[in-house]
Parts: C-alpha cells; sequence; structure tokens
C-alpha cells in the first residue's frame, strides 16, 4: 500500500471468549501513541479533535507493551534545511538542500534493535540508533523496533514520506467531513417497519430494553441495558417480526445514529426449525448515518453453514446489543428511523444461494447464546 499512496496503520487486537481476564490482558498488551502538536488541554472536544488530526495525518506508532514500556521513538528524514517526522512529508522544490538523510532511534532502549524499511524492503539495521547509508531515495520508510528473541515487534512507527523533488502530490489531504446520509433507495417490493405495537423488546434475564416512538412518526427510539449477572450471555434486542408470506428480501435498510460510539448486530431469524439467525455488526455514533445490510453480506450465528441467502424470507428482525462488543453493565439509546426490508438485486447462484467458502468447508460464527441469546 505505501509503494501507492499515504497510508496510516493501527495496532489491533482479536480477542473471543469469556475466558476469565482475557479482555483486560489482551488490551493492556497494546498501546497506540499519537503525537500531538500541544498537549492536552482538558477540553474534550478539543483534545478528540486533536487525536484523531494525530491519526489521520499518520503521526501515531503501536507499542507491544507486552514486550516493554511505552517510550517516544524518533525516526526522520531531513536535508540542509528541511526536516520530517514520524507521518509527515519531506517535500522540496529542488535538490539545492542537500542530499536527504533518514535516522531513527529509541532513546533509553540503546539495547534494542532498530529497523529501517523502505518500502517494505529492509536498507538499515542497527542497535540503539540507525541511519539509512547514503542519500535517502523517495518513499516510505518506516521503523520498527525489536527486543530480545520476541517473534513480534516491540514498537511499529507509520511513515515518514520522501518525496521527488518539486512533487508535493502525495501531501496528506485534510480529512473531508461525513458526506450527509444518503436517501433510501426506493423499490417496488418495499416493507417499512415504522414504530408500533410490532417492534418489541428481548434480553435476559439482568439485561433490560425499551421501545418509544422517534421524532418522527417512522422513528424508533431504543433504550438498552446490560446486565451482569451472565456477562457471557448479557443481551438487549430489538426486534420487529415480520409476515410469513411469499416476499423475499436481499437486504435491510436504515438511518441510525447513538448516543455514544458503539457496535452492534443487525440480525435475521430466518423460517424454519430452530433458532437460525443470520447477522452482520455494524458502527453507530452520534452522527445519524444511512446503513445498507445486505444478505449476501451474512454470517450465521451460532451454527454452522456451506452457503448464505442472497434472497430470503424473513421471520424477524433482530437490532442486539451484547457482550461480544459492549461490556457488562453498559447502557444505551439507539435512535433509527425509515427502516425498510427490499428487494432488488436479481437472484443469482443455486436457489438464491451462494457459496461461503469452499463445498466442503463450514463456517461458524459465535456460539449458541451469544449475539442475542436463544431470543
Amino acid at each position: 500500500a505505501l509503494r501507492r499512496r499515504t497510508f496510516v496503520g493501527v495496532s489491533g487486537a482479536d480477542a473471543h471468549g469469556p475466558i476469565a481476564g482475557l479482555y483486560t490482558a489482551i488490551f493492556k498488551s497494546l498501546a497506540q501513541v499519537v503525537q500531538l502538536n500541544e498537549g492536552v488541554s482538558g477540553d474534550a472536544a478539543r483534545d478528540a479533535d486533536a487525536v484523531l488530526g494525530a491519526l489521520r495525518s499518520g503521526r501515531t506508532f503501536s507499542v507491544v507493551t507486552g514486550i516493554g514500556s511505552v517510550v517516544t521513538p524518533e525516526l526522520t528524514a531531513s536535508d540542509n534545511t528541511h526536516r520530517a517526522g514520524i507521518g509527515d512529508h519531506l517535500t522540496r522544490v529542488d535538490t539545492s538542500s542537500g542530499d536527504v538523510h533518514v535516522r531513527a532511534s529509541v532513546p533509553g532502549a540503546s539495547q534494542a534493535r532498530l529497523v529501517i524499511r523502505h518500502n517494505d524492503r529492509v536498507v538499515a539495521e542497527g542497535q540503539g540508533i540507525v541511519d539509512v547509508p547514503g542519500a535517502a531515495e523517495p518513499g516510505a520508510y518506516r521503523l520498527e523496533a525489536w527486543l530480545g528473541d520476541h517473534r513480534v515487534p516491540w514498537i511499529v512507527t507509520n511513515p515518514v514520506y520522501v518525496d521527488p523533488p518539486g512533487d508535493a502530490t502525495n501531501a496528506p489531504t485534510p480529512a473531508r467531513p461525513a458526506p450527509p446520509p444518503a436517501a433510501l433507495q426506493k423499490t417496488a417490493d418495499t416493507v417499512a417497519l415504522p414504530y408500533g405495537g410490532a417492534w418489541a423488546s428481548e434480553h435476559s434475564a439482568a439485561s433490560n430494553g425499551t421501545l418509544a416512538a422517534g421524532a418522527t412518526p417512522d422513528a424508533v427510539e431504543w433504550h438498552w441495558q446490560l446486565g451482569t449477572s451472565q456477562p457471557a450471555t448479557e443481551f438487549s434486542a430489538a426486534a420487529h417480526p415480520v409476515q410469513d408470506g411469499a416476499d423475499t428480501f436481499d437486504r435491510i435498510e436504515f438511518t441510525a445514529s447513538a448516543d455514544a460510539p458503539m457496535r452492534m448486530w443487525v440480525q435475521f431469524r430466518m423460517p424454519g426449525a430452530g433458532d437460525q439467525r443470520w447477522g452482520r455488526s455494524i458502527y453507530l455514533d452520534a452522527t445519524p448515518r444511512h446503513v445498507v445490510v445486505r444478505m449476501s453480506e451474512l454470517t450465521p450465528q451460532g451454527f454452522s453453514a456451506t452457503r448464505r441467502p442472497l434472497v430470503a424470507k424473513i421471520k424477524a428482525l433482530l437490532l442486539v446489543v451484547d457482550t461480544l462488543h459492549t461490556p457488562p453493565g453498559r447502557g444505551g439509546v439507539v435512535h433509527l428511523s425509515e427502516v425498510q426490508l427490499l428487494r432488488s438485486e436479481p437472484v443469482s447462484g443455486p436457489n438464491g444461494q451462494q457459496e461461503i467458502r469452499g463445498p466442503r468447508e463450514e463456517q461458524q460464527v459465535g456460539r449458541p447464546g451469544r449475539q442475542g441469546g436463544r431470543q
């Protein structure tokens, strides 16, 4: 990716299972550090903008704190008059300011083995401090710091970019504001699910949920609360039944927002034996956004399957918050409007289905009793 464009990398953890202490240990094992132009002010909105701006600009690096403590590495590209650091571009009009040199160090960690990569090729390696020999060629340079005999690096930085002389085309551009929600696509095969008696709350014994009319006739306000009695299986869901009949659908569309950043499930309960549910997670925050969830994007929830539907009859729609994404004891509010089931795409594949993987490879997501529980 770095050969083609400016790119920002961050660390991430992938942990599954109600194992005591697992999530605490995993989340403590990584740190994503941002470099701010000024210290934090104490104003949450201002500081959040500063942190997000630093992330967008690539002024950030990852530390595996399970290997070593957080320290600040130095990675610079400079000539006689210009200097750029992590996430920045060294852009020059011409070469009159001399050759560009790239240097890296980790202050206070002289024992660390440092590796500088240029377009993913190792160009310099040393201990404590390292220089790329000779004049630096244009491209992206990033640093890895290694401690001991660990199989993963302790620190990974985002790149410093050396632009060709006179080339400012790769300079980072300011982040654009989010576009307004797109208009819902209307088709002849549409079933609206406005607020009314059909919406109902489903939840585990210790959790809760209530539904109320929203600001417009078609809007729904869902208040959810997760319990703490059984952290592995707590859930709260807003459910809407769909009348059995000949209608089949290929997607759901709606506009949604939440009182705080969160992730939840959009699930479909299908007709037939058992509690077969298919779903996909979505992200919400305070900004209203247009959400489209297609059948072709779904995965089986708590059971195995080799094929997924492209169009299907639906027994019920479920919007689910559970402890796979949200801590026990947390609560919040989700605002929904213009909720509609639609069908417009032509059916393809045998019986309107497609393979999830190979014909002998089944896919199972989740566990029975999770991601919406046994509703």
